[in-house]
């Protein structure tokens, strides 16, 4: 009775075996802890990379929208005509052209028009004075000569009695940066009759510079400037 040996139930499968030598409660709290939390650390990472992938691309799409925008698209396309209105050319402009002495002189000539002619409309008059001054390089002794001009001899005061047409005689330039120019001024009253005819030259000299102020674009797209002048009286 007292003999015999009681015999233990074995462990049924599944269950733990804490008799096995080899089952660590550290090694199986660390597997059970990475099989709960470890998938969720794992998309967060992946998601953290996602998100700098992201911001990557977006970073680089905005520096590339910055360089496409930059860059000029616009090419103008000029179609030539006639007299008659008929196409006689067409094609894409190669490059920036220079500025010609043709223009050159155009610009000075209408310089010279509206610094000498006086008119009745104020408002004219006032535009005219406006082209004169977007057209004189700032500080330079064409500035001061002018403003000396127009306070001797008002134009606006001269209108009262007076009306200046001037008429372009000849233009060319003695040296790649100074020009003459040659005028006659006639000068009638108020009623049109003409009270006086005479005959002007001047020396201009000119400089380029592309315009600062996006006022004067309009008034000076081409930055030719006057810098000293110097004008007389022709005796016949």
């Amino acid at each position: 009775m007292f003999g015999k040996k009681r015999k233990m139930n074995s462990p049924e499968k599944g269950d733990i075996d804490i008799s096995d030598h080899q089952y660590n409660p550290y090694l199986a709290a660390r597997k059970e802890w990475d099989e709960r939390y470890g998938e969720l650390i794992t998309r967060e990472t992946n998601w953290r990379r996602m998100a700098l992938l992201c911001a990557m691309i977006a970073v680089l799409a905005v520096a590339g929208l910055f360089y496409i925008g930059a860059q000029s698209k616009i090419q103008p396309y000029i179609v030539q005509v006639d007299g008659f209105g008929r196409q006689v050319g067409v094609g894409f402009v190669q490059g920036q052209p220079g500025i010609t002495d043709a223009v050159r002189k155009a610009t000075l000539t209408k310089f010279v028009t509206d610094l000498r002619s006086v008119v009745s409309d104020g408002i004219v008059q006032r535009q005219m004075i406006e082209r004169v001054y977007a057209h004189i390089s700032n500080g330079s002794p064409a500035q001061a000569q002018i403003s000396d001009y127009y306070r001797a001899d008002p134009p606006q005061q001269r209108a009262q009695t007076q009306i200046v047409t001037t008429d372009i005689v000849a233009a060319f330039a003695p040296s790649p940066s100074t020009y003459e120019v040659e005028w006659i001024e006639t000068t009638r009253n108020t009623s049109g009759k003409v009270v006086d005819e005479t005959r002007w030259r001047g020396n201009f000299q000119l400089v380029e510079s592309k315009p600062s102020d996006m006022a004067l674009v309009s008034l000076n797209p081409l930055g030719i400037y006057v810098t000293n002048v110097a004008w007389s009286k022709v005796n016949r």
